[in-house]
């Protein structure tokens, strides 16, 4: 259940994916964090896309974020604007705000590199 909650919320803007799980996705599909693994791999797999980005909210308006890059967007840099870390193709950071404000901030922060 989780996986598809997760393909519901996939959006893609350009050549970024994103995808987010809720607190109220992980209650309503009774999961767990560690659930999330891999999830943002679907994103990536998608021939157009270049940046796939997964934001899990672990409290109320506070999102752990897994970026996966195929290589000509640096996903450490883009994790680094917001504190984390990584290198070219996998990184993460944490994410605080409206789920809709965080993302904007990521494709303003991808469009500045």
């Amino acid at each position: 259940m989780l996986l598809k909650t997760a393909l519901n919320s996939l959006t893609i803007d350009g050549n970024i994916a994103f995808m987010y799980i809720t607190l109220d996705d992980f209650e309503k599909c009774n999961a767990k964090p560690e659930d999330v693994f891999g999830l943002v791999n679907y994103g990536i797999n998608i021939d157009e896309v270049e940046l796939a980005v997964c934001l899990r909210e672990y409290e109320v308006d506070k999102f752990q974020v897994s970026v996966r890059s195929k290589g000509k967007i640096d996903a450490s840099k883009v994790a680094k604007a917001f504190g984390g870390g990584g290198h070219l193709k996998a990184a993460g950071c944490r994410i605080f705000g409206k789920l809709n404000k965080c993302i904007e901030k990521f494709k303003k922060i991808v469009g500045t590199l």
